[in-house]
């Protein structure tokens, strides 16, 4: 994956979200740098279970939200976004958390299938809306991981992609 294209996939889901993009450098280091700038105290983490894996081969990905707002989130949508289409996302992209309490954090997870050799980015975006709905959207979009993809002969089940 070359800079350029990864810092447009980066440029298109921060616009979507009221975030900026800093800087990318094309060099051959291919280095992104990004600013994210949530609006509220709505935060996100993305985790992924291993960072390097062969074609076919599933891990996860694990999305953490807080609410860090004084009120009550009804509804917060996760989204697992990814550069490329070379990954199965079993399940879905979207996952949905019905309730969030001031403080708490919950978890969703998602199982990633490369199909094709790679870098990929991934990242995880949320919205969340309060109880009235005049209290407004609340958004996140969490850091930028990297999915490593290395020659494999196996294959990703296509139960439900």
């Amino acid at each position: 994956m070359n800079a350029r294209r990864a810092a447009l996939f980066l440029a298109s889901v921060a616009a979507l979200f009221g975030s900026t993009i800093a800087s990318a450098d094309d060099g051959s280091s291919q280095v992104i740098r990004a600013t994210v700038r949530a609006e509220g105290g709505l935060t996100v983490a993305l985790r992924l279970a291993e960072s390097r894996i062969p074609v076919g081969k599933e891990t996860s990905a694990t999305a953490t939200v807080t609410n860090g707002t004084a009120r009550t989130l009804v509804a917060v949508v996760l989204r697992l976004h990814v550069d490329e289409p070379g990954v199965t996302i079993h399940g879905g992209w979207l996952r949905v958390i019905p309730m969030l309490l001031p403080g708490q954090s919950r978890s969703a997870t998602w199982s990633v299938c490369p199909r094709e050799r790679g870098n990929y980015l991934l990242v995880i975006t949320a919205n969340a809306l309060g109880r009235r709905h005049e209290e407004g959207l609340e958004t996140a979009q969490s850091d930028t991981a990297i999915l490593s993809v290395t020659a494999g002969r196996g294959r990703c089940n296509r139960r439900d992609d």
